[in-house]
């Protein structure tokens, strides 16, 4: 069977971010960061202007905004209650400490440098294009709990 040449895509971007992240982390300035989440998101979307591909191959949908939103607020609702109990249990039972509730300083830009600067560019590129054009060349064979999956989960 005819392969499309996207693992050999996919390889090739894969060794040109691991090789530019290495020269850039060895600059050691704390610009190097940004410009490490830059590549991780700008890479992927430049190979597919270059490819004519549209970008809803790395999971980029936004088709029910409202409902999207209310599923995190939900998840939001259900999972900070337990983390704060599990907090509590930790400083008190665990530690022996009191436990109390505050914001701690520098979270608002530390919590924005890990949403922008380490989960949106690891997420769109590993999980949305290395995943993805992997799907797209080994499609799902085996459905687990109706996922479909196949060769291109498991490489991803």
């Amino acid at each position: 069977m005819r392969r499309s040449g996207l693992l050999w895509e996919v390889l090739g971007v894969w060794l040109c971010s691991s090789v530019a992240l290495h020269f850039l982390f060895r600059l050691d300035k704390p610009s190097v960061f940004w410009l490490a989440a830059s590549l991780l998101v700008y890479l992927p979307l430049g190979v597919l202007l270059v490819r004519g591909e549209p970008f809803a191959c790395l999971g980029l949908r936004l088709q029910n905004p409202a409902r999207s939103l209310g599923v995190l607020l939900a998840g939001m609702a259900l999972l900070f209650p337990l983390f704060f109990l599990a907090a509590h249990v930790y400083e008190a039972v665990l530690a022996g400490r009191a436990f109390k509730f505050g914001i701690p300083p520098g979270l608002p830009s530390y919590a924005a440098f890990q949403l922008l600067g380490v989960a949106f560019p690891e997420e769109l590129f590993y999980r949305g294009y290395v995943q993805g054009r992997l799907d797209q060349e080994f499609p799902g064979t085996w459905q687990i709990l109706g996922a479909r999956l196949g060769l291109g989960c498991l490489l991803g």
